[in-house]
């Protein structure tokens, strides 16, 4: 069988596999292509069509009917959001032929993810902990020490003393998380492609790849305008002031150093970002929404959960007792109220009390508080006054099965990409209040260009400087978005998008075929790697 080579996506013809080409032909060589989609090409005048994107004019012969092996080394970084969506984006990658998966993760976090959802072709390798004095909180310091355990695991066990792979765990691709850079040098070790699993949204790269160069340039940003979002310099939402220009270049050159991005989105989303990034010379391959097939049962610190099931059951019972699309439900995720102070917290409840909307809150006080500490963080007397129309609860809640209720009707969250599509797989409108990192870009993408959601006035948009949100402005997103004549238009959106987003990941889907075309041009990459040319 006669295929365009090396770095080519293409879906078996019929016409091929029972080799209607022999040999090299002149007429599939001049063959008209025509585009009739943002990322494939059809072949006319053939009887049997063919699906390809074709990057070049050299034909390499495949045997027929043998799919090449190829095996992904994955490697997220080390917090639940980052590690969420890669095991999920393995579990598509291994239901693909001849594809296996190995993630690596430290031995504790891999104890508190149970395995029972994955495919067999998932593998995870426990890495040892960490050593030397403990790493601050903070992302890329995780990640730098996440990189000397992996390091000190290549030069043990896939590097010999030439440098070159031994054994039988050979890799073919690594797939990393955006924020490990030092896996560009880590793909060069092992001779293998690199490709970055994003976990924030393709709006947000964008604005990080139009972000000043210099101090200079910060004097004179850019404004990039963008269909139905207010123009300005949003990207300087990502980092703080000081480091506004020094702070994204990690990020810039983890994506030039990438041969590809598999993004955590679905072309129906953010069509028009993922064809600008491509009209940019990014290999943007849209392969969402990616969400966990597992759940953890015990938290990072490894301490069981005690009441896992009971504050669950206890959570849906109570929805099943509210009216239809009538609760908001309030989850700042694991880390969120890190950011806020006190006082955040306080206008929060008091929002929501004043909103007279019934809600489901689940309270992560920040971690180091005394119980008396944790019950002093909502302002006093207020669970006595909501109490009825209120559910709090300060464990784990299943915030899949409360999205899917028919009871919710807002999620209030923090803007991060893995609860922004979550809510947006399950047609249920938001209200952010983004206050840190991608938040705020996310969030203005979804609720003034795609129309999904309320974002709370948290921030300037015009120059990055955060604004202080008031209990009102709480009090009137709500109110928006649960009884007004624009609260039922973006419920409409909500599910209008909630459709597309399934379909792009049936079978036929637009995700589904980016995958494939994914993993068949490595297939076929690799394939040519270890065939001659005939004569």
């Amino acid at each position: 069988m006669y295929l365009w080579s090396y770095e080519t996506i293409i879906v078996d013809a019929h016409s091929l596999l029972t080799s209607s080409f022999p040999g090299p032909s002149p007429n599939f060589r001049n063959t008209v292509i025509e585009v009739f989609s943002d990322s494939e090409f059809r072949i006319r005048d053939q009887k049997d069509l063919i699906v390809a994107k074709i990057l070049t004019k050299d034909f390499a012969y495949v045997p027929p009917h043998r799919v090449k092996m190829v095996h992904f080394m994955m490697i997220p970084h080390q917090s639940l959001p980052h590690i969420a969506p890669m095991m999920h984006l393995a579990d598509k990658l291994a239901a693909c032929e001849g594809v296996t998966c190995t993630i690596f993760l430290y031995k504790n976090l891999l104890e508190a993810l149970p395995t029972d959802g994955l495919r067999d072709g998932v593998h995870l390798l426990a890495l040892p902990p960490m050593k030397g004095p403990p790493v601050p909180m903070n992302p890329l310091a995780n990640g730098e020490a996440l990189g000397r355990v992996v390091n000190e695991y290549f030069d043990k066990e896939l590097l010999g003393a030439g440098g070159g792979i031994e054994g039988k765990a050979q890799y073919h691709c690594l797939i990393s998380d955006l924020l490990l850079q030092w896996t560009v040098q880590a793909a060069a070790r092992l001779q293998i492609p690199r490709y970055i699993l994003c976990a924030m949204s393709a709006f947000a790269v964008l604005l990080i790849l139009h972000h000043p160069k210099t101090k200079e340039d910060m004097e004179r940003p850019k404004i990039l305008h963008w269909p139905n979002i207010i123009p300005g310099p949003l990207v300087s939402t990502f980092f703080a002031t000081k480091r506004k220009v020094e702070g994204p270049k990690f990020v810039i050159n983890s994506i030039n150093g990438a041969a590809g991005i598999l993004e955590n989105t679905f072309s129906e989303l953010e069509h028009e970002t993922i064809a600008e990034l491509q009209r940019m010379g990014v290999n943007m391959i849209p392969v969402g929404p990616l969400s966990s097939p597992v759940q953890p049962t015990k938290n990072f610190k490894g301490h069981s959960n005690e009441n896992f099931n009971d504050v669950g059951d206890e959570c849906l019972k109570w929805l099943d007792e509210q009216p239809p699309t009538s609760v908001v439900y309030v989850n700042f995720g694991t880390t969120g109220f890190n950011m806020f102070s006190t006082e955040m917290v306080h206008e929060l409840a008091l929002g929501l009390e004043g909103s007279e909307a019934r809600f489901l809150w689940v309270l992560r006080p920040p971690p180091g508080l005394s119980a008396e500490e944790a019950e002093q963080v909502l302002p006093y007397g207020f669970e006595e006054r909501v109490k009825g129309r209120g559910l709090i609860t300060r464990g784990w809640a299943p915030q899949l099965q409360i999205l899917e209720h028919r009871s919710t009707g807002a999620f209030l969250m923090q803007g991060g990409w893995n609860s922004t599509l979550e809510t947006i797989c399950r047609g249920v409108p938001f209200i952010a209040w983004a206050t840190y990192a991608d938040q705020p870009v996310n969030i203005k993408f979804a609720a003034d260009g795609a129309k999904l959601g309320v974002m709370l006035p948290s921030q300037d948009v015009r120059t990055g400087l955060p604004l202080r949100v008031d209990r009102h402005d709480v009090e009137k997103a709500i109110r928006l978005v649960l009884s007004s004549e624009e609260g039922n238009l973006i419920r409409k959106n909500a599910q209008n998008m909630k459709v597309a987003a399934a379909k792009a990941v049936s079978p036929e889907g637009s995700s589904s075929r980016s995958l494939m075309s994914f993993v068949k041009g490595l297939q076929i990459a690799e394939e040519h790697r270890h065939t001659e040319l005939p004569n």
